[in-house]
């Protein structure tokens, strides 16, 4: 079983403790789980949990952190709030490539339990 940490979701998109606090990562962490959990009807718990379920987790609350630093605005392909500053083009990868992978992660989960008790 693997257990996601705030650092490895930092880390997936290049930002750091000092942009997003372990607290607020924890937060996004639960708040992942119960989404993942209701979108394959499985019970995650990210602290402890299989490859493929730590990797959508960690991948829905990344986005979360990219949501959280930029403050929802954005100018083309990158993000600020105050002095904060992410290029896209430079530092992480574009939105649409993270979210097509967590679709496909959580169809993935879906599938392989379809059919089991």
């Amino acid at each position: 079983m693997v257990s996601v940490t705030p650092d490895t979701v930092r880390n997936l998109v290049n930002l750091t403790v000092d942009d997003v606090a372990d607290d607020k990562v924890t937060e996004f962490l639960t708040q992942a789980a119960g989404e993942i959990s209701l979108e394959t009807n499985l019970t995650i718990d990210y602290s402890s949990c299989t490859e493929a379920e730590a990797a959508a987790v960690r991948l829905l609350a990344a986005l979360y952190c990219l949501c959280y630093v930029t403050g929802g605005s954005a100018a083309g392909r990158s993000f600020s709030l105050g002095d904060l500053r992410v290029d896209v083009q430079n530092l992480v990868p574009p939105l649409s490539v993270l979210t097509g992978r967590l679709d496909r992660m959580i169809e993935e989960l879906t599938e392989s339990y379809v059919g089991m008790v």
